[in-house]
This record gives C-alpha cells, sequence and structure tokens, in this order.
C-alpha cells in the first residue's frame, strides 16, 4: 500500500467483529509506529496491550460512567460491551509527563502522532482501528489496571484494534483551499 492511499482510505472502525487479528501484524505495526516524530527524541510514550482481565475492568468503569451520564439499562450495557469488548486487541498509548509544560505540549503532539502512526500501520495491515478517548482514560480504576501513575503519565489514548464488521464510509472534508493559507 502506498503511503497517499493508505491516507486517504484508512477510516475509523465503528464496529468490529469478534475474532482475532494475527499477533505478528499488530506487533509489525507497533514496531512502526515508533518512528512517529518527536521533538529532542524524548521518545515520550508507551504502549499497554490490555488483557482480558484488564479490559473487564474497562469495561465496567466505561458502563458505570456512561450509566450515571444515560441511566442504566439493559441496551446501554450492551452497547458498552460490543464497543469495549468486540475490539480483538486494545493498544493503550500512555505520555510520560514531562516536568515543563512546553515539553509536556512537544510531547503530548509527538503522542499524537504515533497514535496516528499506528492507525496508519494497522491499516496497511488489514486491521481496522479506532482511536478511543473520553472519561474512561482518566478513570482511577481503569488508570490502576493499566499501571498508569497519574502523577507521572496520562493515557493519550486507547487504539482499538480488530476486524471491521462493517465497512466505514469517510465523512467529508473540507476543500484544502478553506484550511490553506499562503503568506507573503
Amino acid at each position: 500500500m502506498d503511503l497517499y492511499h493508505a491516507l486517504t482510505s484508512r477510516r475509523t472502525t465503528q464496529r468490529f467483529r469478534e475474532g482475532p487479528i494475527d499477533e505478528a501484524a499488530l506487533l509489525r505495526a507497533l514496531g512502526a509506529a515508533r518512528f512517529a516524530p518527536n521533538h529532542k527524541a524524548t521518545w515520550p510514550w508507551r504502549f499497554v496491550l490490555a488483557g482480558p482481565e484488564t479490559r473487564q475492568v474497562i469495561f465496567a468503569a466505561g458502563l458505570r460512567l456512561k450509566a450515571e451520564k444515560r441511566g442504566f439499562s439493559p441496551e446501554l450495557e450492551a452497547a458498552v460491551r460490543r464497543d469495549l469488548l468486540a475490539p480483538d486487541r486494545l493498544v493503550v498509548v500512555v505520555q510520560r509527563l514531562a516536568d515543563d509544560e512546553n515539553r509536556r505540549t512537544e510531547d503530548y503532539a509527538a503522542c499524537s502522532c504515533v497514535v496516528y502512526a499506528l492507525l496508519l500501520a494497522l491499516h496497511a495491515e488489514g486491521i481496522g482501528s479506532k482511536w478511543g478517548t473520553g472519561a474512561t482514560l482518566r478513570d482511577p480504576t481503569v488508570l490502576a489496571a493499566l499501571g498508569v501513575d497519574a502523577t507521572r503519565e496520562r493515557i493519550v489514548g486507547f487504539v482499538w484494534a480488530g476486524q471491521p464488521a462493517v465497512a466505514s464510509e469517510a465523512p467529508p472534508r473540507p476543500p484544502l483551499a478553506e484550511r490553506l493559507t499562503v503568506t507573503a
């Protein structure tokens, strides 16, 4: 797959089929993502592959947080279960927090780059993916289950990886001319 095709054909997978992905492909994608740019070569990220017990903790936290907002229902539980447990693998991207606020911002940008590189590499391997954020990433039970020390680290995102259940359509993109400024 060439670069332009990868960039323009990658989609966020919203629904996953149950079933495994190729472990070697996942490891190749993680290895490739390490080549994301980062200022001053700080390598501020680490990856956590969440196992089945940890995924159950994440599911319970996600369900609790959604139920606090919407009220519990069996339908809500089924939707959260599908969203959090159906994708085969969960890669958690964790940022080491620098003391300096400017460095922290630059490192967050580097971690965002590593997430995007991972999404593209998974796509090149034929694996669907989704970058997830939200309150679950900051939940103390989730942080503890993942071994994340909130005083020194933060979760930049969950990257769900699995076999797509349906093909995702590309959302409309604004024309380049609307997003490009050329200065003198």
